[in-house]
């Protein structure tokens, strides 16, 4: 993940034009917000699950009261997440932009 984090740093601050949202670290860093907001904690991500019709990521993570769980998540789904949160990005950097006016 450090790794990752530094290849993306000299790309941040570009043009958002060709936003790719399936990226591995556009996935991460859709998963960790979520993780984030509920209190969960990370044990893992895998997306070898030959069986699923349609690619699924594996989440395993345990919960604020200590409840473990595997979250089988359609990669459709991860998508619609990582949407939203750029979303929400573009929504609190153009309210930033307002207030410093």
């Amino acid at each position: 993940i450090e790794e990752l984090d530094r290849a993306g740093q000299g790309k941040r601050g570009g043009s958002a034009a060709s936003m790719e949202f399936l990226s591995v670290a556009q996935i991460f860093r859709a998963l960790g917000g979520f993780l984030d907001k509920n209190d969960h904690v990370l044990i893992g991500i895998s997306n070898n699950h030959p069986a699923a019709r349609e690619s699924m990521l594996r989440v395993e993570y345990v919960t604020r009261e200590g409840v473990r769980v595997i979250d089988n998540r359609p990669v459709s789904a991860i998508y619609d997440m990582c949407v939203s949160m750029y979303k929400k990005r573009g929504k609190t950097t153009s309210k930033a932009k307002k207030v410093a006016r």
